[in-house]
């Protein structure tokens, strides 16, 4: 049978194919596409060239109605297996037996001890009463919950500031939980407890199947990357969320750390540690300590003349005193030479007032004694009437 083809022109090749698809009557798929001639626009309208496309029927197999591409050998009858299961007669996936494999549960890890920083540390005595509390609480809670408790111990973590227990029990999956909330929960209870009956604040951590232990050394890993990191480029490095629980211990455990400040940021399951340089107003001054002694000073004479008061309380503030008395004698000195010069000062203005007064004194009786001596010269050269009648006599 011969194939018809046409042969459509139009805007573009989309358009041609579709003409020439309504011409033979055909849907896309049963008729095959040459491109003659691609659309050009020209300049301004000037020599444009519409889109010319051939089309032609698919050859059509006298047993299927579908049009078959010729050029396509026929699927031989000799490969054919008629025990050979076709996709559409396959069972569902969701109805195949699957072989299921049981794990079985996972054997109790026994608790390791602490390090041996811990395990040597110096109880404070205010703490020995609170551990054992805090012992007997665990022990009784756990108890209430059906778990059997084995090698309780509670040990002083010095460098955490907190209260380290460590146990075995038979369901330790019980009481650990989903994400350690069950163990978070009875660590809580017992922090309140003892906290309440203290009057302060005291952290207590359980821990069972080195649950924390596996925890807290892997972020000791991570707080070293960070430093080596934040060292290296001196930008702030912002942990991954996590617990109040493992925030606090990175604080902690950066405490001593000069040239490193610890920052809690965010809110909530998304709150995080962020470590930054400290800068000059950070870091914290320490105090010096107090090398001179402390000199009680009093006032006594009218001169201020400073004296010691020497203490009676212990040898060394004796030692002190002397030293300070050492210390004032060239002090004691000037203020006693600056004396003796107002002394004298005083001494001899008062000679000179009593000169000046000797002197006024003899001015006064040589005044007194001039008017006589005028008056004798004045007799002598004026005589008196008698002194003339008795000349003339």
């Amino acid at each position: 049978m011969a194939r018809r083809q046409v042969i459509s022109t139009g805007k573009d090749v989309a358009s041609a194919v579709i003409r020439g698809l309504n011409e033979l009557g055909r849907r896309r798929d049963q008729v095959d596409v040459t491109i003659l001639q691609k659309p050009t626009k020209g300049f301004l309208g000037i020599g444009s060239k519409k889109a010319k496309v051939q089309i032609v029927e698919k050859a059509w197999d006298s047993e299927h109605s579908t049009p078959m591409r010729t050029g396509i050998r026929k699927r031989s009858s000799m490969n054919y297996n008629p025990n050979k299961k076709s996709r559409r007669t396959r069972r569902p996936r969701h109805l195949v037996e699957k072989s299921v494999t049981i794990r079985e549960p996972k054997a109790n890890e026994t608790q390791k001890l602490p390090s041996l920083e811990i395990q040597n540390a110096v109880v404070p005595d205010n703490m020995k009463q609170p551990m054992e509390e805090a012992k007997n609480a665990l022990n009784e809670m756990l108890g209430k919950m059906g778990v059997k408790v084995s090698k309780l111990n509670a040990w002083w973590d010095a460098k955490q500031e907190r209260l380290l227990l460590t146990f075995d029990c038979d369901f330790p999956a019980l009481v650990i939980g989903k994400e350690a909330k069950t163990l978070q929960a009875i660590q809580y209870l017992i922090t309140l407890m003892v906290s309440r009956n203290f009057n302060s604040p005291i952290s207590v951590v359980a821990d069972t199947q080195n649950y924390w232990n596996k925890l807290e050394e892997k972020l000791n890993k991570d707080i070293s990357y960070a430093l080596t990191t934040i060292r290296r480029n001196k930008r702030p490095y912002r942990f991954r969320p996590m617990s109040a629980q493992m925030r606090r211990y990175i604080h902690h455990y950066l405490a001593a750390e000069q040239d490193i400040v610890t920052v809690s940021e965010g809110e909530g399951k998304w709150r995080k540690v962020v470590l930054k340089i400290a800068k000059p107003e950070d870091k914290i001054a320490k105090p010096e300590p107090e090398t001179q002694p402390v000199i009680m000073v009093t006032e006594t004479t009218k001169a201020e003349e400073i004296q010691l008061q020497k203490p009676e309380d212990t040898p060394v503030q004796d030692s002190c005193v002397l030293t300070a008395e050492s210390a004032n004698c060239s002090q004691d000195n000037a203020d006693n030479a600056a004396e003796n010069n107002i002394i004298e000062t005083a001494q001899e203005e008062k000679t000179d007032v009593q000169t000046v007064s000797a002197e006024t004194e003899t001015v006064q009786i040589e005044l007194e004694e001039e008017p006589l001596k005028i008056t004798q010269a004045e007799d002598s050269v004026n005589p008196t009437e008698e002194q003339k009648t008795e000349e003339t006599k």
